[in-house]
């Protein structure tokens, strides 16, 4: 892979276990070999051991891998989902700025890759457009056009965006207003509700990455995939017996 891209990956203690299935997952989807470059972005309510064992998935998948633990948020925000998230972002943001420099994804443990070659097409995709983030634009209720948070960012992005992820405002609401105008749309990243095994007839032929399997369920219908194949897994024995039984 010529472009370099790092791969952030965000977890908090009720996803720690699903982050390191997540990176099995990449290990797997590698052909069992280690690529590319990962930061592990701790919350800093995961206890030591699941933050061992999510490392130590992650530095199979990955040749060179990270870990930082974000500072704490103010205690009367401790249960407020959006504040958490902000603050993980935030910190990410600043250590890919001052250590990597590179641009970098943002990959949550429910944003699964589905193609070998996910981390090279993001990485090309980003090269070949002249804006500063890359990802899936969609549109609120209200028709305001907001990106995903599962996207590519550049390397300077603490810059824009650190102020705005102080507050607990959802991130669609903070992108709206600086990030959108800024990017360039893919369909190289796809949001898709993945709940059962039926619903992975509609990932998109386009689609590297897929947002939304929080049940792991790609990961669990995957066939061995061999290093040197660039296409979307093929069905396992076991979803083709679904599929004929629906």
């Amino acid at each position: 892979m010529n472009q370099k891209i790092l791969v952030c990956i965000p977890y908090c203690a009720n996803d720690a276990v699903q982050a390191e299935r997540a990176c099995d997952h990449v290990y797997r989807l590698n052909g069992k070999k280690s690529i590319g470059h990962a930061l592990l972005v701790v919350n800093n309510d995961v206890h030591a051991e699941m933050r061992m064992k999510v490392k130590i998935a992650a530095e199979l998948a990955y040749e060179t891998v990270e870990e930082t633990i974000a500072p704490t948020v103010a205690e009367q925000y401790l249960n407020d989902k959006f504040r958490q998230m902000n603050n993980l972002f935030r910190h990410a943001a600043m250590i890919a700025m001052h250590q990597f420099r590179w641009p970098w994804v943002w990959l949550e443990p429910d944003c699964v890759p589905v193609k070998p070659s996910w981390m090279k097409d993001l990485a090309e995709a980003y090269d070949a457009q002249p804006r500063k983030y890359l990802g899936l634009i969609s549109s609120q209720p209200g028709g305001q056009k907001f990106m995903a948070r599962c996207g590519v960012y550049f390397t300077g992005a603490s810059f824009e965006l650190d102020k705005l992820c102080q507050g607990d405002a959802p991130f669609p609401l903070i992108t709206s207003t600086e990030v959108v105008r800024r990017a360039t749309p893919t369909d190289l990243i796809q949001y898709l509700n993945i709940s059962t095994v039926e619903n992975l007839s509609s990932i998109s032929k386009s689609a590297v990455l897929v947002h939304g399997d929080k049940m792991g369920i790609f990961a669990e219908n995957m066939a061995e995939v061999p290093s040197n194949e660039d296409q979307l897994p093929r069905l396992t024995r076991r979803q083709k017996r679904e599929q004929v039984i629906v």
